[in-house]
């Protein structure tokens, strides 16, 4: 008796919404349509056959009627229980109603001398209710596997969006860490200028609302070497890493070059063991860099 009384007082949320129910009417009558054209169950087929002839006519016609009622129907309670559980007891308790609105007409239409109103009233319900009973069931378990699959498709793009945010922040940030985890150093990439070292500490110089400042942090050029990589620098002597946005031009000096940087009046050194690669790669990658 609980496990009935618990049965009826289920909410169904899934039609909490005036856009779900018109769905769930919509693939009622679709269903409906196919099932009885198709698969002519119930005696269905030889009770339009029987009463009204002209069987596809005639099982469109009442699959259509059933429809409007239902769509109304739908419509209604949702104005109805728009601020209240809309629980499994109202449901079929709307569908009794249905029931009987779409079958008093059929049965009123069908009955003639051989068959008193009364008996077709019954038949029809009968008729009616079975298949309504079932289409509802169906359209309700295609309705949740529909709204489970686009749940799951929509939880997938969002941790998909988060982990890419993540991953956006990630290479927007430069960061330097301590042996602990602890953060030491966090700015914008697009700030940095340069890294110099300094014995065994790393002197980063950076944007900061359009001034140049420096901070000293206890690790070495090849420490940071990678993560600076990442960030959009490039190794252009052994003391020295270069942000690749920040160069305005290299220019050689006797054998060497020099790199001149924006915002900076500081000059870099180009070592002979880094330039081919640092030359190649500006010339192929950084088509404003002025080389002279």
């Amino acid at each position: 008796m609980k496990k009935a009384e618990a049965f009826f007082a289920t909410c169904l949320k899934q039609l909490n919404s005036l856009n779900n129910r018109l769905k769930v009417s919509a693939i009622v009558f679709c269903f409906a349509f196919l099932f009885l054209f198709l698969f002519k169950p119930f005696g269905m087929d030889y009770w339009i056959s029987d009463t009204f002839g002209k069987r596809s006519f005639i099982l469109f016609f009442i699959c259509f009627y059933a429809f409007i009622v239902i769509l109304i129907s739908q419509t209604l309670q949702h104005f109805l229980f728009k601020n209240r559980c809309y629980k499994m007891n109202h449901f079929f308790g709307f569908v009794l109603l249905e029931l009987i609105i779409i079958s008093v007409p059929l049965a009123y239409l069908s009955a003639n001398e051989h068959s008193s109103f009364f008996n077709e009233l019954v038949i029809t319900c009968r008729l009616i209710g079975i298949t309504l009973l079932l289409c509802y069931l169906v359209a309700m378990l295609i309705w949740i596997v529909i709204r489970t699959d686009i749940r799951h498709t929509s939880d997938a793009l969002s941790e998909k969006s988060v982990t890419d945010a993540k991953e956006q922040i990630s290479q927007d940030l430069f960061i330097i860490t301590d042996e602990s985890g602890n953060q030491r150093f966090v700015k914008e990439a697009k700030n940095l200028l340069y890294f110099s070292s300094e014995d065994n500490y790393v002197m980063i110089h950076y944007l900061e609302e359009g001034v140049c400042r420096k901070q000293l942090v206890r690790s070495t050029l090849k420490g940071v070497e990678e993560e600076a990589l990442k960030s959009g620098c490039i190794r252009c002597h052994r003391s020295f890493i270069v942000n690749k946005t920040m160069i305005q031009s290299v220019k050689r000096f006797g054998r060497n070059y020099q790199i001149q940087l924006l915002h900076s009046t500081e000059i870099l050194p180009v070592s002979k063991s880094y330039e081919s690669g640092f030359i190649s790669f500006q010339k192929v990658n950084d088509k404003k860099t002025t080389f002279s």
